[in-house]
């Protein structure tokens, strides 16, 4: 996140406060000034990592959908309302399932993305949401613009 402040404090009088007033399971891993004369808005999000929590007995299955997925040489989605598909592997830095866990790194760009949904469709779980499951958004990376 990006934020501008009323008066001047240090890095890690910024981390201190933000974790005082965290929700549970939030942490900041890095506070970065930015040099006088930046403009604010600079930073834009450059890769997010998401998991959901998949089934022990069907961790091997899906281990192995990924795999296949990530091997393949393109993955396009059509969305609606788009007149042109994206790959999905454009944009997928990391797909894995591991300790009954998928995780999936994806890259953002300021043209376009792929959204974990589509990820979960390409491997055949696009119901696990309605089954139980909770997407959760576990990683925002930002890099300057």
């Amino acid at each position: 996140m990006e934020i501008e402040l009323a008066r001047e404090l240090t890095a890690e009088a910024i981390g201190e406060r933000l974790t005082a007033h965290a929700v549970p399971g939030l942490s900041f891993e890095r506070v970065e000034i930015l040099p006088p004369g930046i403009r604010a808005n600079k930073a834009r999000v450059a890769r997010v990592t998401y998991q959901i929590a998949v089934a022990r007995d069907q961790e091997d299955e899906i281990a192995r959908r990924a795999a296949e997925l990530v091997s393949r040489e393109s993955a396009t989605v059509q969305r609606p309302r788009q007149s042109k598909p994206i790959d999905l592997l454009e944009f997928l830095e990391e797909l894995k399932v591991c300790e009954g866990v998928l995780s999936m790194t994806l890259r953002v760009t300021p043209q376009s993305n792929a959204g974990p949904r589509e990820v979960l469709d390409a491997i055949g779980l696009a119901d696990i949401e309605r089954e139980g499951a909770r997407l959760t958004r576990t990683r925002v990376e930002l890099e300057n613009g």
